[in-house]
């Protein structure tokens, strides 16, 4: 799941260096970086709160790798520019996208 967020990092630009606990350091449980909710005793991801975080770009698929990920907050960053991808896969039905004003598209499957 380490591997999965640090490729989430990837796609944004970070302007307020919020996630700068996000590291790739041997060791290091992504359950204490800034914005990662882990379920207490499995220590798998299930929430990330990164509202207002100041971060732009692309949402990356890697979410994917997150099975248990059950609350995603995006909310007060900028992706206007950014293609959302589609997450046939993802079970995000406890989260109220429809706050979300940022998200320029929200894409359905087919």
């Amino acid at each position: 799941e380490r591997q999965a967020l640090l490729k989430f990092k990837k796609g944004f630009v970070d302007g307020y260096g919020k996630l700068s606990s996000w590291d790739n350091e041997d060791g290091k449980d992504c359950c204490n970086w800034g914005g990662v909710y882990c379920n207490s005793q499995t220590g798998h991801v299930i929430e990330l709160h990164l509202g207002f975080y100041g971060l732009h770009g692309m949402i990356s698929p890697s979410l994917l790798e997150l099975p248990y990920l059950t609350s995603l907050d995006l909310y007060g960053n900028d992706f206007n520019q950014s293609h959302i991808p589609k997450f046939i896969d993802l079970d995000l039905s406890s989260t109220n996208l429809s706050v979300a004003h940022d998200w320029l598209e929200v894409e359905s499957s087919p």
